[in-house]
């Protein structure tokens, strides 16, 4: 059996730093080495399935959703910032939103500034899960605070319950707290 060269693997995804002799590691590594291992060819493959809705596009979904793979995001980032196609960019956006995590975060403002309902959509699908991964980043809050203010009542309706979903969720840790 031949052995897979992980240590190369460390390096690659800034774990090992053979200067220092120390490995560290964080959860954040995981989708970055899976990209290593599957490869951008694959990786945009399966985006592609995902956006032509070629046979497997569920299954390569779902993948690419547990993967959260920086390489498919910004490949679905690339293709909704030059491509012509109205129904490619807002299908781009749209498998960001469902793919994405606060890495895809930079996309936000972007997807709610688009004149397409279903890209703002998905400017708010990102919102939600970067909200769930930290609900006091002030970069989310902030971003938040513009959605509150968007043209588009269905957004701004949106943005209301997450605010009000944060005090609650915030309101319950206080109290769950306070009883320890």
């Amino acid at each position: 059996m031949t052995q897979f060269d992980w240590l190369k693997l460390a390096h690659i995804v800034g774990a090992f730093s053979s200067s220092h002799g120390v490995e560290s590691y964080s959860s954040d590594m995981a989708p970055v080495a899976l990209d290593q291992l599957l490869g951008s060819d694959m990786l945009h493959d399966a985006v592609e399935c995902c956006l032509n809705l070629r046979p497997g596009w569920g299954i390569a979904e779902l993948i690419l959703r547990q993967l959260e793979s920086p390489t498919a995001m910004e490949y679905c980032s690339t293709i909704y910032l030059t491509s012509d196609d109205t129904d490619r960019r807002r299908a781009a956006a749209w498998l960001l939103g469902t793919i994405g995590n606060r890495r895809a975060a930079s996309s936000i403002a972007p997807f709610l500034a688009d004149p397409q309902p279903g890209v703002q959509q998905a400017g708010m699908k990102l919102l939600r899960r970067w909200m769930h991964d930290n609900m006091e980043n002030t970069a989310m809050l902030a971003l938040l605070s513009q959605a509150e203010q968007h043209e588009n009542p269905t957004i701004r309706a949106e943005a209301e319950y997450m605010r009000r979903f944060i005090a609650y969720a915030t309101t319950f840790d206080q109290q769950f707290k306070s009883q320890k």
